[in-house]
């Protein structure tokens, strides 16, 4: 029963941060696309938020990789070293 919640909880947490991030640049592609086409169009305040959300998200999304890579690389060695 734990082992299932462990694995569904070890694909969940990367897909989730993934759709973050997919979210995340989507909603700032758009205020600048609409920015660009109409001055004022979009509040300071809604753009730095946005822009906010994705650093925020990008972070944490290279955290993650940072850490899978690096288990990655301690797997590879360890059975290097065997």
């Amino acid at each position: 029963m734990l082992d299932a919640i462990f694995a569904v909880l070890y694909m969940t947490i990367p897909a989730l941060l993934l759709v973050f991030l997919g979210v995340s640049i989507y909603r700032y592609a758009s205020a600048c696309k609409r920015e660009k086409q109409a001055p004022g169009s979009v509040l300071p305040r809604e753009m730095k938020n946005r822009k906010n959300t994705l650093i925020v998200a990008a972070t944490l999304v290279g955290v993650m990789l940072v850490v899978v890579i690096g288990f990655m690389i301690l797997l590879i060695l360890s059975i290097a070293y065997m």
